[in-house]
């Protein structure tokens, strides 16, 4: 039984057709699977290093809040005339008694953590920090 060669033909085309696309669709799968933040070699995620952040400043621990903290933005806090010290900023973050965080890709190296403030158990505002790796681990970045 013979093929008819143009049916043999259009198989060859529909593949070489098919392929390009799918591998369109492969890599924009792949590259929609880094929107998640991979962990630092602290085991640390953005949102983890956020987290972090509230509990020492509901704390007090002012100290260790900052040394979540990139030096580039302490450093700018420091000179803000909106908040003049690391602890007039973390002030901001007082009066909520329950924070939620969630992350969000930035530019480039940088992820955004939204974290919505609560008070008495009702929502009142978002915030955002973002985080940036260095040196192999999460720093909130401003």
């Amino acid at each position: 039984m013979e093929t008819n060669p143009d049916l043999k033909n259009s198989g060859i085309k529909r593949c070489l057709f098919c392929f390009p696309i799918c591998a369109v669709v492969l890599l924009m799968c792949a590259s929609g699977c880094q929107d998640r933040p991979s962990a630092d070699n602290r085991g640390n995620t953005p949102e983890d290093v956020a987290h972090d952040f509230l509990k020492a400043v509901q704390s007090e621990e002012y100290e260790k809040a900052a040394s979540l903290w990139t030096a580039e933005a302490l450093a700018s806090i420091e000179r803000s005339p909106y908040y003049n010290s690391f602890t007039n900023f973390c002030e901001l973050f007082a009066p909520y008694d329950r924070f939620e965080v969630s992350t969000r890709k930035g530019k480039s190296v940088y992820y955004h953590v939204v974290v919505e403030c609560f008070a008495e158990g009702r929502p009142k505002e978002e915030k955002l920090l973002t985080c940036r790796m260095s040196s192999g681990q999460w720093r909130l970045h401003r």
